[in-house]
């Protein structure tokens, strides 16, 4: 499967397509536009250390049902998003309530939320949920895996540096408004063939700095793209119709809605990318002598 993230609407089209704040669903991958700000100049690198992103499993070692309804409050920091999540880290944004709180019954330690904020080891975490009241400070996490609070029933991990790929100067505002195409929809498995992904971008563009991130399933065994040698397998190549200039992040792991986690394309915008322009993705590109890219064995 293949997600666009958007920012402002949610599209529903044919074909299986629906998209969580996402303007298409289409199979192979996952693109997420990353929103860029106007100021900071562009520096490629893994999650500055002043923005937090911080996962708090609740119901650990869970004999009934508990109620984990409640909120947060961020003490000396930011809270730039609240994220709650069930089985296996998948977002749920039904069960927020607010732009801070959320509704949460759990019968496993499979449920929480992610909280997002820009602080420093100083910030701290003030939690009161039906279940109980926690609180910690950012400080706590610096260098220990995980910590346990409520006997054990909480657990919380820094995991900033897991979650996020950053680049310098990018808001948290991950959602744009372009939407993307891919043709064909199909393919058959353990073979060589061709698809190209277009991005047209919505009203706003794309900034400076800002672009797009495409992700496979992480259970899919597809072919690792590869940009250099045109008559090798897997050989991508990145277009923009007014001839922008683009680069090349580099591959990450990152952080996307479950099951899309396995980072594979980063595309930076060097300069402004107009409303209406197209980037074009061509996955397996033969026309230098490529056979194409090769698909998941199963």
């Amino acid at each position: 499967m293949f997600f666009v993230i958007t920012e402002q609407n949610t599209f529903y089209t044919p074909n299986n397509v629906s998209v969580i704040n996402f303007s298409r669903l289409i199979p192979i991958c996952f693109i997420s536009l990353a929103v860029a700000s106007h100021t900071n100049q562009q520096e490629t690198t893994i999650i500055n250390d002043r923005h937090f992103t911080i996962q708090v499993k609740l119901g650990m070692k869970l004999n009934t049902r508990q109620k984990w309804d409640g909120g947060v409050e961020i003490i000396n920091g930011e809270l730039v998003k609240v994220t709650p999540f069930i089985r296996h880290s998948m977002i749920d944004d039904s069960k927020l309530v607010t732009s801070n709180s959320w509704s949460s019954t759990t019968y496993t330690s499979t449920e929480g939320v992610f909280i997002h904020c820009v602080g420093s080891l100083k910030t701290k975490l003030a939690f009161t949920t039906l279940s109980g009241d926690f609180k910690f400070g950012i400080d706590t996490l610096n260098n220990k895996e995980k910590i346990d609070l409520l006997n054990n029933h909480v657990q919380v991990s820094d995991i900033s540096d897991k979650y996020n790929y950053r680049i310098m100067g990018l808001e948290y505002g991950l959602y744009g408004d372009g939407e993307a195409s891919i043709k064909p929809k199909s393919a058959t498995v353990d073979s060589f063939g061709t698809w190209e992904i277009q991005y047209v971008c919505g009203k706003n563009g794309i900034k400076k700095n800002g672009g797009i991130r495409i992700s496979w399933h992480f259970t899919k065994d597809w072919g690792k793209p590869q940009y250099t040698h045109p008559k090798a397998p897997n050989f991508v190549t990145v277009k923009h119709s007014q001839n922008s200039k683009l680069s090349l992040g580099k591959e990450h792991q990152g952080f996307f809605e479950y099951p899309f986690t396995n980072g594979r394309i980063v595309i930076v915008a060097d300069e402004d990318l107009d409303e209406t322009s197209t980037i074009t993705v061509t996955l397996g590109d033969t026309a230098q002598g490529s056979p194409g890219f090769h698909t998941a064995t199963v």
